[in-house]
């Protein structure tokens, strides 16, 4: 219908032209009309394009949503770079106008780093390694305190030999000597004697000339263990303690062998 309408007016129009022609003049008030109408039906149409179509326009709405979030996504990332960037300009323009300045406040930096934190950490470390070095020597000295090479000297070794010997001698001429006992009784006395002797000087005092402390102090341990050298032992051993010398090291071996 509004077509038709449309088309009247501009056959109007056009019959208007057609009389213009004929009479050379046209009526204003017909076009200001014409005019008009045609305004008046541009705008019904606006109008109704707008009403009939409101959902087209609002299902839309999401894609533009989602482009929007894209857009802030990328913004927030383009800001948090802008932000590192904007921190880090101050130390490159720093380096690059004073580089003297900037190697001395890292120099001063690396010595504060290595004098208040590596060096003490190095020092608890060694001081814990010296600790573990020491206990180490301790025990070690502890188990076996006897210094290089023999305990006993070789003329120190001969003098307890020979006091042995001359004991041996005393004893042997007691029993010989002696009115209290027969032949047999003697005899076996004699026997007696000579094997506890040669045990004792044989096996016993042999050890005491060897590097081992430990065989020493075997040695040491059986002659006191004996009536026959018992004070022998004690003696030369006490006379080589308090010898002044005698170095520390050797005098506390003495001592520990005597306590055994």
């Amino acid at each position: 219908m509004k077509l038709f309408i449309v088309v009247g007016l501009v056959f109007t129009i056009f019959i208007s032209f057609l009389n213009a022609q004929s009479d050379s003049a046209i009526d204003p008030t017909i076009v200001k009309n014409i005019v008009s109408e045609v305004q008046r039906q541009k705008s019904k149409k606006s109008s109704f394009v707008e009403y009939a179509y409101p959902k087209i326009v609002q299902d839309n709405t999401p894609t533009l949503s989602i482009g929007t979030n894209k857009v802030e996504n990328i913004q927030k990332q383009k800001s948090f770079y802008e932000r590192i960037v904007n921190f880090l300009n101050p130390i490159f323009t720093f380096v690059t106008n004073y580089p003297l300045q900037f190697l001395t406040l890292l120099a001063s930096l690396i010595l504060i780093l290595v004098g208040f934190v590596i060096i003490p950490i190095m020092r608890i470390n060694k001081k814990d390694e010296n600790d573990e070095i020491d206990l180490n020597e301790h025990i070690i000295r502890k188990v076996d305190s006897k210094p290089e090479g023999k305990v006993l000297s070789s003329a120190k070794f001969s003098a307890i030999k020979g006091r042995l010997n001359e004991s041996y001698i005393y004893k042997k001429e007691e029993i010989l000597f002696g009115s209290d006992m027969d032949k047999q009784e003697r005899e076996k006395a004699l026997l007696k004697l000579e094997w506890k002797y040669n045990q004792l000087m044989n096996f016993s005092l042999s050890k005491l000339d060897s590097n081992n402390g430990k065989i020493f102090k075997e040695g040491v341990k059986e002659l006191l263990s004996e009536a026959e050298s018992r004070e022998i032992i004690r003696d030369e051993l006490m006379q080589l303690i308090h010898d002044p010398k005698t170095n520390r090291q050797l005098v506390k071996f003495l001592e520990e062998s005597l306590r055994l």
